[in-house]
This record gives C-alpha cells, structure tokens and sequence, in this order.
C-alpha cells in the first residue's frame, strides 16, 4: 500500500464492514454523479432498505473529492436538547468550551476544508440537519455533504436520491441482487448450505419481502431453525419472524420496528391515510385515494398533501411512468399499514369503499366501451386489475356481498373477453353462480358472461346450459337486454357446432331484439360480426359483406375498435373467398395491429391462421408454416382450443396438407417448429412483416453458417448469454455480439429462441 493510499484510509473516519457488501453498482454510481452537480447529496428510502451502507461505499468511492477527510456523524441515537451541531462537532474532534454556538464554530473550522460529511439518519431531525447543511455548505465552498434520511432536507441545490429496495429476480430466475444477498447471508450461517435447488424458492422468498435488504438478512438468519420454504409459508406473520437480537442498531432488531420508526414520523393525518391505503392490493392514483381513504381525521382536500408527505417518507413510492401519475405501496409496507388499520378499528368500513370504488369505475368503464375512449378504458382496467381482482375476491367471500361480485365479474365481460383474460373470467363466474339466493337480474348477468366466455373457450356443452338457462329466465323476467344477450350465445354456439341455418336465424333475432332495446347496446357491434362470419361459413360471401359494411359504418361513427377488428377479419375472409388476396391480407394485418393492442388472444389466433391461410394461397410454404406453428404456439400458452367449427378446422387442415406438400415433410416440421418458437410479441411482428420467410438451413454439405457461427449458435441453444459465450471461447464479447447478429440475419430470425429451436431440429 503506498503512503498516499494509507494515509487517505486514515482520513477516512468511516466504520468497517462486518459483512459482505452485495449489488447497488448503478446505485453507487448515480450517488457519485450527484455530486458533480451537487454539494449536498440525500439519500432517502425506507427504513431496512440500507441507505447507511450504500452511502458509505459511495463515499468511499468519491474519497478524492474530500482530500481533508471522510467522516460519518450518525445521528439515529440523538434524542433530547442535544443539537446536531454539538453531535457533529464531536465526531469532528471539535470542543466547544466557548459560548459561541456549535453551528458557527463548525463552519469556521470548515471554511477552508474539502471535506465530506455523511450525516445518518437525519429523519427525525430533518429540519435541524436542513438548517445546518445549509449554513455549512454557504460557509464552506469546499465542504460536501452525503446525507441519509427518509425524507428529504429540503435545501436549496439538493439532490436527492430515492434509493429502491434490491432488484429481485422475475420467476425462472435466481441471479438478482436480492437473491444474492440472501445466499451470501447464508453462507456465514453454521450447518447452512443451500444447493442450487434451493435458489428458485429463496428467489421467491426475496420477491415477497420487496427486496428489502433487511428483511432479506433477518429472513436468512432464520435458516438455522427454519427452511427457505418454511419462511416463505410464514411470511403472512412476517414481523413476528424477521427478528434478531443481533443487530447493532436497535432499529434494525426487528422489520417491525424499522417500519415503526418511519411511522411514528409522520404526523396523525398521514399514520391515517397509510393505514388507508394498505386497502389498495395494486398501484393506485390520486382520485382513488381521495374517493377511498378520505374521510373522519383526514378531509377531502388534505389528501393530495399527506400523499405527498407519505412519497417523501418513502412509504408510498410512484409506479412506473405514464400520463396519470400512480403510485403503490411495497407489500410489507402495505400489510404494516393493515395491521394499523385494524387497530384503528378501520378495516371493514374503508375495505368496502375500496372495493365499491372499483365496482364503480367497472360500470363506467362497460358503459364506455362501446365508444372512442374504449381503449384507454382498456388500458387503464388492465392498470386496475390487480385492485379489481381484490375487490372480486372479497365481495364473492362474503355471502352478504356475493350479488355484487357476481355483478361485478358479469360487468368485467368485455375486459375478460378482450383482453385474453378468459380463463379468469370464467373461474369468478363459476364461482359466483353456485351461490344460492343471487338474486335474478345479477344471476342472469353472471350465466350470460360466462356462456359468452365458455363459448369462446370451446366449451360449448357449458355455453348451452349456461345460455339456455340466462334465456329462460330472462323471458320469464322479460328481460329483453339479457334475452337478446342470450340468443346472441346461442347463435355463435350454433355457428361452431355447423348448424349455419339455425346460427343465422338464431344471430338475426338477437340483433332484432338488440335494435329494439331503449338503448343502442354494445350487443348489436357483438352480433354482426359474428352473423357476417356465419354467412361466410354458409357460402353467402355478398351477403356478408353487406353486413360487413353495415357493422364497419356503425363502429366508425361510434369510435368502436375491438369489434371492428373482428369486422376487418370478416372482410379478410370474404375477399379471401372472391380470390382477392392483396386486399384481404391488408384488412386481417389491420386487424392483427388492433388485436395486439387489446391482447384479443383468441381473435389474434383466429387472424395468424388466416394470414397462413393467404401465404398458402401464394406458395409460400415456408411463411405459412411458420405462421401455423406460431398460432398453434399461442394456443398453447394461453390455454386455448384449437379451432372449433368445421369450416375452421377444415380450411386449417387443407392449408396444412398444401404446405406439406409444397415443402416436404422435413421442411415443414421445421418451419411450424421455427414458429413454434415465436412469442407474442415475435408472432405479431412476424405476422406484420409482410415479408417471406427467412431461409431454412436444408441438410447439404454446404452449411449456411460459418464454423464459429455454428459453435456461437449451440452455445445459444445451451441458454448462455453473449458474454458467457466469449467466455468460453477466448473471445471479445463485441466479437460474439457480431456473430450472433449474422446469424439471426442468416437465418431470416429475429430471437435466440429461433435460433435454439433451430438448431433442435437440424440435421446431426
């Protein structure tokens, strides 16, 4: 060690580290870039996040800036008249023996220093240490200062930075921060070991407790008496269990008291609207919380400021970008304010609110549906589902509430429906419709929904007695809305099962009974389609596109979109059928676009198979092979049945056999396994490309890759990254990254997968 280096740790008055230090590289870089523009750097985050430990590293690492010293004043212990002032003199080696105060002699002794003071722990003192960094930084130009606390000091030139919990790994995954910390805490730990078994359950472990460092350390501390899966199975008494009596600060014994100590902060107003909040299971926005938490204590028109004193205490934190701000609570966060709630002697009482609030914005938003602000209605229940899903689930456990949630999972039927979310749908409808006493307009509703559903799903058995009974029982209601609901079931049900003639009468009588309802009803953008696809099935192609115009004008002049896709499919298949396939390939692309936007799964399935259908048509065997692997692949994922009617199966299978023919076998396996590997973005992308497939490596003895591309290419296919693959063969990454690029254009791919699966079914 040279003299400079020993005498730079000499100046640095910094404790050591008694533990390994994991992750937080983009942390420590952000804090040192703080100061490039910034004199006074605050770090801020819940307690147990590991805000003290981050800004010791990130001093260390900024060590050149303060030549004259590092120095840590930790302030968590101050209690009483002591001033921060006299606290930091101390630490500094300063005594006062005058009458001068602390304040001033500290910036006469700093005025010609450059010197970095770590001020811990400021939150309970915030306006103290935010008057005195103030005073300091104006006295001392060359005086830096890292302060840790969970709010900001609220000084002129400040920067601060939000320091998150620890990235956690997404499922299938055991290489996050979080899970790292956990497996290096364990490994310190007597009789410990995990395997490589373990990781997936500790990666879970780590997900469930927000990857908040101390809670990640206090759970591995309980591997002595108990396993990774035991704690995860405890976690619903997670503050009784994540405790030590080890810690070094008192704060930190407990998860409990870390939160507590963050709570008891904030004023009586903001201890109520966080009890509030833990009622939210998702992200939420300000009209949500002032709708549901307000109320008592806490009025109307102070819930925007204690919201926003509960984002500077780091308890609420913003989710994720858009135009509406939202914001969310970190699940241990949340269950701490559960706990308070209950206390207060709230729960019940502000649970409802939450949950008919939600009720609420679902009729809003079938109410809306139907118009030109449909997909942000979409987009923003899709936002919401986290929090309709609670509010489902706690009206269909209570028997006194049960109509509401049967009321509710029939109002969702459009977001069940377009947004691929069928299996769920179905399982809330189930489970509402084995209630007894649900009274009968909400009974009706729910049988409706799920026939709808289940018809859609392929299980037609279902979708009958489901719509039979709605069908019954709305006549003897005269229910004309769900009797009109009912005949439209019936009809698509009919279609499927190929008894065309009776499909179309059946399809005709719901749109009769549609037009004759007081209100226009989305029902009537539902039917014609399906009626005009019907008619196709029969050979009436003019009359369906008659009626596909009908249905095309009705959804312009309303803004409508989802349904209009299904009419650009509709128009597709007529044009398809009068030999005109350029225009029929551009209606089911427009189509396709519409579909992705909504997640219709089962419309984008319906629309891959016509697009294979087309590149058929033209002899392109090896795109419409792809394009049948890729449909099938969807399928699959999401759980859905292959095509159900005759005309459907009978067109995918003459499209099939073509294929065959037009590749060979060994061709075509490979192509539809090609588009087997395709996600739902890769599917979409591929279909909107236009383009024909990529070349297909046949069995030659002229390969297409070169001999480090083939050995770049099975490494792919053993799932290592680009740096793990130059790694392995002595070279730059940058050299790997080129070759990889080769390859996917070789091959006409656009994925790892491809190439992978590629490479599982070529020649050995």
């Amino acid at each position: 060690m040279t003299s400079g280096a020993r005498q730079q740790m000499i100046r640095q008055h910094l404790p050591g580290e008694i533990s390994s230090f994991v992750g937080r590289r983009r942390d420590i870089i952000e804090i040192r870039r703080g100061f490039t523009t910034a004199r006074l750097v605050t770090v801020t985050g819940i307690g147990g996040v590991g805000k003290t430990r981050v800004a010791v590293r990130a001093a260390r690492s900024v060590a050149k800036l303060a030549p004259d010293g590092t120095w840590l004043v930790n302030l968590s212990e101050l209690d009483g008249p002591t001033p921060v002032a006299e606290v930091v003199s101390q630490a500094l080696g300063i005594r006062n023996q005058s009458t001068r105060w602390h304040a001033d002699l500290l910036a006469e002794f700093l005025r010609a220093k450059r010197l970095l003071l770590i001020l811990d722990a400021c939150e309970r003192h915030a306006k103290e240490c935010g008057d005195l960094s103030d005073q300091l930084l104006r006295a001392a130009p060359g005086l830096r200062i890292l302060a840790t606390s969970r709010m900001p000091l609220h000084v002129a030139g400040e920067q601060v930075y939000p320091l998150a919990p620890l990235p956690v790994d997404p499922p299938g995954e055991t290489t996050s921060e979080a899970t790292e910390l956990f497996r290096a805490r364990a490994a310190v730990i007597p009789g410990v070991e995990l395997a490589d078994g373990d990781l997936p359950q500790v990666a879970e472990l780590c997900r469930q407790l927000d990857g908040i460092p101390l809670a990640i350390e206090l759970a591995a501390a309980r591997l002595s008496l108990l396993s990774t899966r035991q704690i995860t199975d405890r976690l619903d008494q997670r503050f009784t269990i994540l405790a030590t009596n080890r810690a070094t600060v008192p704060r930190h014994r407990t998860l409990h008291a870390a939160i507590d100590s963050t709570y008891e902060l904030c004023q009586r107003p903001q201890q109520l609207l966080w009890a509030r909040l833990s009622v939210f299971a998702g992200a939420f926005d300000l009209a949500a919380v002032e709708a549901v938490c307000a109320g008592g204590e806490l009025a109307d028109l102070d819930v925007l400021q204690h919201l926003g004193a509960l984002v500077e205490h780091s308890v609420v934190t913003r989710a994720g970008g858009g135009a509406v701000p939202r914001f969310q609570l970190l699940d241990t966060i949340r269950e701490y304010g559960a706990q308070r709630l209950d206390e207060l002697g709230e729960g019940q009482e502000y649970r409802h609110k939450y949950c008919d609030y939600y009720a609420a914005l679902a009729v809003r938003a079938e109410q809306a549906w139907a118009g030109p602000d449909q997909f942000e209605w979409f987009e923003r229940l899709r936002g919401e589902q986290s929090n309709l899903r609670a509010a489902l689930d706690t009206y269909l456990d209570d028997p006194g509430s049960a109509a509401t949630g049967a009321d509710l999972a029939a109002t969702l039927w459009f977001f069940w429906i377009a947004g691929g979310f069928l299996r769920e749908g179905r399982r809330y409808l189930d489970q509402a419709l084995v209630l007894h006493g649900l009274p009968g307009r909400e009974r009706r509703r729910a049988l409706w929904t799920g026939a709808f559903i289940a018809g859609t799903q392929g299980d037609l058995e279902a979708a009958e007695a489901m719509a039979g009974q709605c069908l019954s029982e709305a006549i003897e209601a005269a229910d004309d809305h769900l009797w009109a609901c009912a005949l439209e079931t019936q009809g698509m049900v009919a279609a499927i099962r190929g008894d065309l003639d009776v499909a179309v009468d059946t399809l005709n009588a719901a749109l009769e009974r549609f037009r004759g309802l007081a209100r226009f009803d989305a029902g009537v953008l539902r039917t014609m389609p399906c009626l005009g696809i019907t008619l196709i099935m029969r050979g009436d192609i003019d009359d369906a596109l008659t009626q596909a115009r009908q249905s095309r004008d009705l959804c312009r002049d309303r803004g409508e979109r989802w349904q209009l896709s299904y009419v650009d499919y509709l128009i597709a298949l007529a044009l398809r059928a009068k030999g005109e396939p350029e225009q029929a390939a551009a209606h089911v692309l427009a189509a396709i676009e519409t579909k992705h936007q909504f997640r219709d799964i089962v419309g984008l399935v319906m629309c891959v198979e016509l697009l294979a259908g087309l590149a058929a048509d033209r002899d392109d065997g090896a795109r419409c092979a792809r394009l049948l692997g890729a449909a099938q692949s969807l399928c699959h994922t999401f759980g859905l049945p292959s095509p159900g009617s005759s005309f459907h199966s009978a067109a995918q299978r003459q499209c099939v056999e073509h294929t065959r023919r037009l590749l060979g076998e060994p061709a075509y396996t490979r192509n539809f396994q090609l588009g087997r590997a395709l996600n739902l973005d890769e599917t979409i992308a591929y279909a909107l490309s236009r383009a024909p497939a990529g070349p297909v490596p046949a069995d030659s003895d002229d390969p297409v890759l070169t001999r480090r591309e083939s050995q770049v290419a099975a490494l792919i296919a053993e799932g290592l990254s680009n740096r793990e693959i130059a790694g392995r063969l002595f070279v730059a990454k940058r050299t790997v990254d080129s070759h990889v690029e080769h390859i996917l254009l070789k091959l006409g791919f656009r994925s790892r997968t491809q190439i992978a699966a590629w490479l599982s079914l070529a020649p050995r």
